[in-house]
């Protein structure tokens, strides 16, 4: 369905046995809100698509997913400075509020490596993770993410991250361009990540790009 924020409380209420939804926001509808809570008891699995964060991250307080077990997020990666924060806020207490959420990808978000840091111990059920950033790889590819992911390295400031997950996709530049980590340069950190858990791992991809320079 093409998102009406509007209409969102109607949908719930007239299909109360839905368990997949996607969703598809326009550009004209990126200010407006919805003016109560939405509840989808039986919701399973929920698909987003948008230009802006705006829309987005406005409609996430709203939404009430006791059973989500997928969530997909796709947006433009040249997200609003001033709806960074908000965002974050609002997506952090939609994953509170939905604790059976086993899968998550995310495409085209413009996350760095503190944000998901941050965010991914909200998910602790999460099996399934998929990072398709396809630009600014050099603020989500750190060190200090990768670290996070590999479960011999051990730190206070930095807890390992979901360590049940069996499913793994990321997608990284084959090549150096403007500054952005190589899929060279961050080779040792992704194969130590993966041999601290290859007794959990079932499923890896890498997705290799080689960057336009026109």
């Amino acid at each position: 369905m093409e998102y009406n924020p509007l209409g969102m409380p109607k949908l719930a209420a007239r299909c109360p046995h839905l368990k997949y939804l996607e969703v598809f926001e326009t550009w004209c509808m990126s200010d407006r809100v919805p003016t109560g809570n939405i509840m989808f008891s039986l919701l399973q699995i929920l698909d987003f698509t948008c230009q802006h964060s705006a829309p987005l991250g406005n409609l996430l307080p709203y939404l009430h997913l006791p059973n989500l077990t997928s969530l997909s997020l796709r947006m433009d990666c040249s997200r609003p400075k001033k709806h960074t924060q908000d965002f974050l806020n609002n997506l952090r207490g939609m994953l509170e509020q939905s604790p059976q959420i086993r899968s998550l990808r995310l495409e085209e978000l413009m996350f760095s490596d503190s944000e998901l840091i941050e965010i991914l111990p909200l998910v602790p059920s999460l099996q399934s993770l998929a990072l398709l950033p396809r630009r600014y790889y050099h603020s989500l590819y750190t060190t200090s993410f990768f670290n996070a992911l590999n479960l011999t390295i051990q730190s206070e400031t930095t807890p390992v991250l979901i360590p049940g997950f069996t499913n793994l996709m990321l997608e990284l530049q084959d090549i150096t361009w403007f500054g952005e980590p190589s899929l060279r340069q961050r080779m040792a950190e992704i194969v130590s990540m993966l041999e601290s858990r290859r007794a959990s791992l079932r499923h890896f991809e890498l997705h290799a790009t080689i960057p336009d320079p026109y």
